[in-house]
């Protein structure tokens, strides 16, 4: 595929069609997720594979599996190559979902292989029905947004992050509020609010962000999934280098290798470790300006940031990433434009 196959023009339309999306996708989702929840039964472990977006997806869904009291771990293909459990000496099988929107992942599909070989139940999350992963798991949630000309990860994102998020419910998801959380109307409507204020806000951050040679992200650990996806959008959109770290990594490691007069840029928005967060961001906001993304109306954030991308307020709890997600296209976009690149095109 060349450079000459990708458009900023595309990456706008993916960006209007996520509400959509979300709401024509919702019964489907829960429907396959249902569906792969029977036939396997609700696992007590759980292990996530992916790569690129889809690992990002999987750390962003890891909260709702814990809400369903499943213990959950998100890693690579290869790093689950490298230290694959037999159920003998871990205590019994782990349920192994494999994720990747195309479902030709190679070292995703390696490590089901391997998995399946063990004894460990396996789950396909994909975008493509007749795709390998698909045909290679025990079940599968496959989650199609219909079809885009090439662009990033942007609806596919959306897809498997709702498909592992239904899964989630369908595992039994006890969290307060759990059978609304998914409903489509609200979250639809909140991410329409968070593409408004992420595209009015955009071209300024585009210009704070054109001149820095390494685009800093930060956040708290609940919000950690969606700064890494919003840092490859960075880089695939606009070819920005841009690296995410949770606050800690941040304060005790990344900073000293930061120019202050750069700007940083922190996720505030609602979730556990947010107040830690914030902590860390007022610490660095006194040494560089920060960007910040958090919830519209909130104050806290608002006064440590030299500019802020609201997103929509209301939606709290695990579904929180399907929201806060919706900013990254519409920024990577935005500094695309401005450095007059297309995606993908350092190469």
């Amino acid at each position: 595929m060349s450079v000459r196959d990708y458009s900023l023009e595309e990456v706008h339309r993916q960006i209007s069609a996520l509400p959509e999306d979300l709401s024509a996708l919702a019964a489907p989702a829960a429907k396959a997720a249902a569906k792969a929840a029977r036939r396997l039964g609700a696992p007590r472990r759980l292990v996530l594979l992916g790569s690129g977006d889809s690992l990002f997806a999987a750390i962003a869904a890891l909260p709702a599996f814990a809400a369903a009291g499943i213990r959950g771990r998100a890693m690579s293909g290869g790093a689950f190559l490298t230290r694959v459990p037999s159920p003998v000496t871990c205590g019994g099988p782990a349920t192994v979902v494999g994720i990747s929107a195309s479902g030709g992942n190679p070292t995703v599909l390696e490590a089901m292989a391997e998995a399946g070989r063990l004894g460990h139940p396996t789950v396909a999350v994909t975008c493509a029905a007749d795709g390998r992963l698909a045909r290679a798991a025990d079940t599968a949630v496959v989650l199609a947004p219909g079809s885009s000309a090439p662009s990033p990860g942007i609806r596919t994102y959306q897809a498997m992050l709702l498909s592992l998020l239904h899964l989630a419910q369908a595992w039994g998801w006890t969290e307060a509020g759990a059978p609304a959380a998914l409903d489509p109307g609200p979250l639809a409507r909140a991410q329409r609010l968070s593409i408004l204020g992420a595209r009015a806000t955009a071209d300024a951050v585009a210009q704070l962000l054109a001149p820095v040679p390494l685009v800093q992200l930060v956040s708290g650990v609940s919000a950690l999934g969606t700064a890494r996806y919003l840092a490859a959008k960075f880089s695939e959109t606009a070819g920005v280098p841009a690296m995410a770290a949770d606050d800690e990594d941040w304060w005790h490691v990344h900073r000293f290798g930061h120019d202050v007069r750069h700007p940083v840029l922190f996720f505030l928005t609602p979730g556990p470790g947010r107040a830690r967060a914030l902590e860390f961001a007022r610490r660095t906001a006194a040494r560089s300006p920060l960007i910040v993304v958090a919830a519209e109306g909130d104050e806290e954030a608002r006064a440590v940031g030299a500019l802020t991308v609201p997103t929509a307020a209301r939606i709290v709890g695990t579904v929180r990433p399907l929201v806060d997600a919706a900013v990254a296209a519409p920024l990577a976009l935005a500094l695309a434009r401005h450095l007059g690149r297309l995606p993908f095109c350092r190469q």
